[in-house]
């Protein structure tokens, strides 16, 4: 395993350089995950090379000429179609499904991603080929037609297992005509959200919850006949149909994946729950601790507070509450570490330890206090609303993009005194607004130390 000593430093390399190193050490140690990849080879972390291209790791992979084929990523349709055509000029004609399969190639791929293996061929440009056709002969006419006939020998619509096991033909047939079999029951007229018995609809989301459920809960893959035996899932055909393989082997594989992250998941959230009120405590600390230093004279400091109108039912807990000459400044203290990265949308980025997670956007918060205080306050009385960063060290990048200022912690008071130094509030109208606020204030924590 390399230490980090072992590790090159990219900064001074061109970007062709870091490609060429990046795709040698790849293809020497063929790692089975990116984690083997870091251990074994010279490159700096993941963090690192997708900073410098600012793309995902995958990409940047492709990028560097890491043949598709060795990485663990969903595939695109075009590397699909690429096949055919490659298969297709080394044989000299359109490939049968025959031939598809003696060069190694699954022809459900094709089935499930483009209808049909002749509907592939066409996107490919190749020759349709009428021995490719499944069922043929049977047109979606007949299909619709018998469909109502098994239906209504059953009394309620025929779901794909039902249809399996009567008709002289399978669902493939019903895949290769109309995409899927929801397709069919809409074009027979049926209602899509009332299948078979039961009346579910069924996706790949939600059995792969239930699957995520039972795995830990067994501690293992179900059986086929433990599957069978719980009424709530699906028949195993319409499993491998939403999962998009034909083996069960593979379905397990995504789900003890997915299971490992749930778990993992649990532990962080129970840990990172417990740091993230320690932190946040602190951040507020520090916060008020810095408005401790303002005028007295001039100001009326509040910390944690519960602001409720009673018109119309709404509270918001507010972290500091500041009234002096400039009105009234709402303050909501995030305790983040590391670097921040506004973005112009519903979540930001936190990068810290080499880690990026993603955090929610705050700015629909601090506007909802803003509007709480406005229903109360006289409409003269100016609110001004700002995001104070309670960690002294943290960075922010893209601050411009942010509807509210951010200020870090140890630089709030030049940035109230600067807001104040036009006064437009008298002391009398302080005093005022003062009694406004009490009024609706279920929690009231003055500072007056």
């Amino acid at each position: 395993m390399n230490s980090k000593k072992n590790k090159i430093s990219i900064s001074e390399l061109s970007d062709d350089m870091v490609l060429k190193i990046i795709h040698e050490e790849f293809m020497r140690i063929k790692p089975k995950n990116y984690k083997e990849l870091y251990e074994k080879s010279c490159l700096p972390s993941i963090f690192t090379i997708q900073k410098r291209f600012g793309m995902k790791f995958s990409d940047v992979l492709i990028k560097a000429g890491v043949p598709v084929e060795l990485l663990n990523i969903p595939k695109p349709n075009e590397y699909y179609i690429q096949r055919l055509r490659e298969l297709a000029e080394k044989l000299g004609h359109s490939p049968s499904i025959n031939e598809l399969k003696k060069a190694g190639y699954d022809q459900t791929v094709y089935l499930y991603r483009f209808g049909s293996y002749n509907n592939a061929l066409k996107i490919a440009g190749l020759e349709t080929r009428e021995s490719n056709f499944i069922g043929k002969g049977i047109n979606r006419k007949q299909i619709i037609k018998d469909y109502k006939q098994l239906s209504k020998s059953l009394g309620r619509p025929a779901t794909q297992k039902d249809f399996n096991k009567y008709m002289h033909y399978t669902s493939r047939v019903v895949y290769s005509r109309f995409g899927s079999f929801v397709a069919l029951r809409k074009e027979a007229g049926f209602p899509i959200d009332n299948r078979g018995t039961g009346a579910r609809v069924y996706t790949k989301e939600k059995v792969l919850k239930m699957l995520v459920r039972d795995y830990i809960l067994y501690q293992r893959p179900l059986t086929k006949k433990e599957l069978k035996s719980i009424n709530e899932y699906p028949s195993i055909s319409e499993i491998l149909v939403l999962f998009k393989t034909t083996r069960m082997e593979k379905v397990w594989e995504e789900v003890s994946i997915e299971a490992m992250k749930v778990l993992r998941e649990k532990a962080n959230n129970k840990r990172q729950n417990y740091e993230a009120v320690i932190a946040g405590k602190k951040g507020e600390r520090n916060v008020a601790h810095n408005l401790e230093f303002l005028d007295k004279n001039k100001f009326i400091v509040y910390n944690d507070i519960i602001v409720y109108d009673e018109d119309y039912k709404l509270s918001q807990q507010i972290d500091h509450l500041v009234i002096g000459p400039g009105g009234v400044i709402s303050i909501e203290t995030k305790s983040l570490k590391g670097e921040i990265i506004v973005r112009d949308n519903e979540m930001w980025e936190q990068y810290k330890d080499n880690v990026m997670n993603q955090i929610i956007n705050p700015t629909q918060q601090v506007m909802r206090h803003e509007y709480i205080l406005k229903r109360i306050l006289p409409k003269e009385i100016p609110i001004k609303s700002i995001i104070v960063m309670g960690n002294y060290h943290t960075k922010v990048r893209n601050e411009n993009l942010c509807t509210f200022p951010i200020v870090n912690a140890n630089a709030i008071l030049p940035f109230i005194d600067e807001h104040s130094s036009k006064a437009v509030l008298t002391e009398k109208q302080i005093q005022c607004v003062n009694k406004i606020l009490i009024k609706h204030m279920i929690q009231n924590q003055q500072n007056t130390e």
